[in-house]
């Protein structure tokens, strides 16, 4: 079931908001253009809007419209179901995709969704992208054991004997598979999962032992990276090589995104 508990999106909020001010340059949030893909319950949205203020411009767009939270902070758009976002290219200075990549559909769908950020950024913008931890020994939506070890064409028919679910439709991504997608598309990608660890013990209420482990040595947290359920990383998006990059990812045939994944 979806997590519109507001209190558990709002300190969520707090973690993303946190790695945006890292990231943003200017001294201020004046005149910043963001964007928050599949907004749910739009909890999420409404915080940014919060963070960016009057002057910043906050967008949202999701399959089906679910938001809890409906006011004049925000502008939603409904996205169609062939993936593509609904705004033109060189609209957002920051895009937000929080765990939803993994839901897009598999390899194929996934390089759509990356190459649809690319598109959308401006140059100089940068992404923040969450996805679960295909190394994690239990799967983050069900918390079953070992799921995404197995074959892809195992896991949904597993998941859903074990769940008695009718459908899974998780796809989790490896963290080379990102890497590559953002090659192919001109983005720079940079892994941030230690750092939101930190947030995490910082802006959740958690156990001693997770706030000691969170706050561990890097080389420490490096080496416990198959016990952590989800990975983020920036995508920048560069300056003066974006549109080049973006043309020649998309003059690529089907047979070649799908080898080059391999």
């Amino acid at each position: 079931m979806p997590d519109f508990d507001p209190v558990r999106r709002q300190r969520k909020a707090a973690k993303i908001v946190r790695a945006l001010q890292n990231e943003l340059k200017s001294p201020g949030n004046d005149s910043v253009t963001l964007l928050d893909i599949g907004c749910g319950s739009a909890h999420i949205t409404d915080h940014f809007a919060d963070f960016l203020g009057s002057e910043g411009r906050v967008s949202a767009c999701d399959l089906i419209d679910t938001r809890s939270v409906r006011d004049d902070k925000f502008e939603f758009r409904l996205s169609p179901k062939n993936g593509t976002i609904p705004w033109q290219e060189n609209s957002f200075d920051v895009v937000v995709s929080n765990f939803v990549m993994e839901h897009v559909g598999p390899q194929t769908a996934q390089q759509m969704h990356i190459r649809e950020i690319a598109r959308v950024l401006k140059p100089g913008g940068f992404c923040y992208l969450a996805v679960p931890n295909s190394w994690c020994v239990r799967e983050a939506h069900t918390f079953l054991w070992f799921v995404t070890w197995m074959p892809e064409a195992w896991q949904e028919p597993y998941v859903c004997w074990r769940t008695k679910r009718k459908r899974f439709g998780t796809w989790t991504p490896s963290r080379r598979s990102v890497r590559r997608m953002c090659r192919h598309v001109g983005l720079n990608l940079r892994a941030t999962t230690i750092d939101t660890m930190r947030d995490y013990a910082a802006l959740e209420p958690v156990g001693r032992l997770t706030r000691w482990i969170c706050r561990s040595p890097t080389l420490l947290l490096r080496s416990l990276m198959g016990m952590v359920p989800s990975m983020t990383f920036i995508l920048e998006k560069p300056r003066e090589t974006a549109r080049e990059n973006h043309k020649d990812f998309t003059n690529q045939q089907p047979s070649q995104l799908h080898h080059s994944q391999t």
